[in-house]
């Protein structure tokens, strides 16, 4: 308990070895000229007993040794040395994150929202790129979500799982905290902006050719039209399942885009030169691709993959198109033809040389990787900021790999207790300041803004003996911004993994807003299923879905004010009136060897239930002394729960109020309002309106809350 960035309990002891003949031998003949004893630099598994009873102190410890000139100096450690020595100088990129990698399209995400299970999810944020088009207006009916500027996220619950898994050898940590909702419902962003799908991607050049001949496949009589399906005389191509000479069969489901560049000399039947248009035919063979449709389309789909260029291409004039891109299946093919411009009236090839060269590119999705992305995020510092925000303390077992963590609320509320009066001797001291706190200790989050504090927490002890401030704890975790946005028509906080770069004077093909991405931006949030209709797509695949259903971001819970709330209020209660006793006690090896850590000792001599903070060199058959730490010990203290609404503000606009809230549920809540804080009449149902709007309302207090006990009340005056 002395300092709240430490927060585990361990065992160690050191006492001195004299330099016996025996005992350097056995030391490999450290300290001797010329020795090469490899014992001060390898793991030396050691356990510690008592010579008079043969009670074990220490089971598989970690001995390390040093020289004490005339004898040596041996430390033994135990509690949980053994697992943080395996994640030493380990990051989180070692682990096994094959389950995180996938590629970034628009399924996948959609299916991160279908399969809750899934070790990494979308959740929807404004994360200072290109949102998209995502708040209902006159103009728009349904949000439109560009997931081009989206990061995933992991679950954090999943991530800290298989940290134990590699490096506790299976064994999983024990503790009430790692089932609440809390902790499963926590998320880590990926650390960077992604780029737009398929950017900084090689596409990949499946079929090009520039040596074609035109195959006369049709001729519609009643207008003397011909099409003409282009012929592979020669090709590169690569990865196609067959090229038969007309039709291109793909391989894989995959998104694909064309590029056709070409120079085409055509007449009417009054031998009048004539434009000339291009059609894909898909699945077509060998039939008229224009015969089920009359635009630039993939025959069977109905998707337009050029614009409306395709319709005329001028006589003898070098013209590339582009294709947008679009998806085809595994043995899927499409072929290219050749007609009149505008897909109508009389039209035939001159019996010249015409140009024509096609490209067949698959555009790989980009492959997002965990692996890479966490390389500079140690293990040990991903488990400090477990243990930080939800006030653990570590506890191991003497044998196996058995690890428990608590909560201080359990530690100090509700652990069991042992009666200690029989072994009390005397008190020798008595100190009111603890360990190495201050007035103001500071749990603080990293900023975009380097000046921000507005998420940070502080746990106050209210004594002028000690320093004014100290920063306690500070995160590797990113705040969001202080000043949220309106995302899907309700408030959302800004978890910045890009920069907007603004361009003043912009030439007529140069955006207005570039986006740079930036890097190491951990942030953490939690995410909330919310139900409506949205279009979901990708800007650079030009591809889209519909859902009926996604997930969202919430902060509640989050802020580290919260967490001192939440999580170190038993603490803190300690803090304000420490009392800190060193005394002697008598002890039995038995004592030693199954001391306890988790429980509290009550001791009637001193009227007080005490946190033992340590045990100061036990020597069998003698008085050892204890420091103590006063517990203000108190009945059991409420789960956390988080509430289903959070009025965040309440804006008053003559006779009407604005209710700007936060779902943590997707429920069609009630507005509640009260003029005397205790009975409530509900006044409407908040629909998908943020802020909701109440009717006239007369002069007086008011007091609203949503949805019966599930949100906090914020009261307000009408006047």
């Amino acid at each position: 308990m002395n300092d709240l960035a430490s927060r585990s309990a361990n065992y160690t002891d050191q006492f001195s070895v004299p330099k016996t003949s025996k005992n350097i031998r056995a030391l490999g003949y450290l300290t001797v000229p010329g020795n090469t004893s490899n014992i001060p630099y390898q793991k030396n598994e050691c356990s510690l007993y008592s010579a008079d009873t043969g009670e074990c102190f220490v089971y598989k410890g970690w001995a390390r040794i040093t020289d004490g000139e005339k004898s040596f100096n041996i430390a033994v450690y135990d509690g949980g040395y053994d697992f943080f020595k395996n994640i030493e100088n380990k990051n989180l990129s070692q682990l096994t994150l094959t389950d995180l990698l996938h590629p970034k399209t628009v399924a996948t995400v959609v299916n991160t929202w279908a399969n809750p299970e899934l070790p990494y999810r979308y959740i929807l944020a404004d994360y200072n790129g290109d949102t998209g088009r995502t708040n209902i207006d006159s103009e728009i009916t349904v949000p439109e979500i560009n997931i081009d500027y989206l990061v995933p996220s992991v679950n954090v619950a999943w991530l800290w799982r298989k940290i134990f898994e590699e490096y506790n050898f299976g064994v999983q940590p024990t503790g009430a905290i790692f089932d609440t909702e809390a902790f499963k419902n926590l998320w880590m962003t990926y650390p960077k902006g992604l780029p737009a799908t398929g950017d900084g991607v090689d596409n990949h050049v499946l079929l090009h050719s520039n040596d074609y001949s035109f195959v006369d496949q049709y001729l519609q009589r009643d207008t003397g039209r011909y099409f003409y399906h282009a012929h592979y005389n020669s090709v590169l191509v690569d990865e196609l399942y067959q090229v038969d000479g007309i039709n291109m069969t793909m391989r894989e489901n995959a998104t694909y885009q064309l590029e056709i560049k070409c120079t085409l000399f055509g007449f009417n039947n009054f031998g009048q030169q004539r434009d000339a248009a291009i059609a894909i035919g898909k699945n077509a063979g060998g039939r008229n691709p224009l015969a089920s449709f009359t635009t630039h389309q993939l025959l069977q789909n109905g998707a337009t993959i050029f614009g409306a260029e395709a319709d005329v291409i001028p006589y003898g004039v070098e013209t590339t198109l582009r294709s947008a891109p679009f998806q085809l299946n595994g043995l899927e093919a499409i072929n290219i033809a050749v007609t009149g411009s505008a897909f109508s009236g009389s039209y035939q090839l001159a019996p010249i040389p015409q140009g024509f060269e096609v490209t067949l590119v698959r555009i790989d999705p980009l492959f997002v990787d965990f692996s890479i992305a966490l390389s500079d995020f140690l293990i040990k510092d991903f488990i400090s900021e477990i243990v930080h925000r939800f006030a653990l303390t570590m506890f191991t077992k003497k044998v196996g790999n058995d690890i428990e963590f608590l909560t201080l609320h359990e530690q100090l509320q509700t652990p069991e207790i042992v009666n200690w009066s029989s072994k009390f001797s005397d008190k020798l001291t008595e100190n009111y300041i603890s360990g190495s706190y201050a007035q103001r200790n500071w749990l603080r989050y990293n900023y975009n803004d380097k000046e921000g504090s507005y998420n940070d927490g502080v746990i106050t002890v209210d004594n002028v003996n000690l320093q004014d401030s100290k920063d306690s704890i500070k995160s590797k975790i990113y705040s969001p911004d202080k000043e949220g946005r309106i995302y899907l028509n309700e408030s959302t906080n800004v978890y910045p993994v890009w920069e907007k770069e603004y361009n003043e004077n912009p030439s007529p093909d140069e955006p207005v807003v570039t986006y740079k991405s930036l890097d190491k931006r951990y942030y953490f949030m939690r995410s909330r299923n919310a139900y409506g209709n949205a279009k979901i797509y990708s800007k650079k695949f030009e591809i889209e879905n519909t859902v009926n259903n996604y997930y969202r971001e919430t902060f509640y819970g989050l802020p580290f004010q919260d967490i001192v709330n939440d999580y170190y209020q038993p603490l803190q209660n300690i803090l304000q009136k420490a009392v800190i006793v060193t005394a002697k006690l008598w002890f039995k090896d038995t004592d030693i060897a199954g001391f306890d850590f988790k429980k509290l000792y009550y001791i009637e001599q001193l009227s007080n239930y005490y946190l033992v903070n340590k045990i100061i060199e036990y020597i069998p058959g003698q008085l050892t002394k204890c420091e103590l730490v006063k517990v203000q010990y108190a009945s059991v203290l409420p789960p956390v729960e988080i509430p289903w609404f959070v009025i965040n503000t309440i804006v008053v606009n003559g006779r009407r109020a604005s209710i700007y809230f936060t779902r943590n549920v997707q429920l069609a809540g009630h507005l509640l309002i009260s003029t005397d804080g205790v009975n409530f009449t509900a006044y409407g149902m908040l629909g998908n309106f943020n802020p909701y709007v109440t009717r006239d309302l007369d002069p007086g207090n008011y007091f609203f809350r949503i949805y019966d006990e599930h949100s906090n009340t914020v009261e307000v005056t009408i006047v």
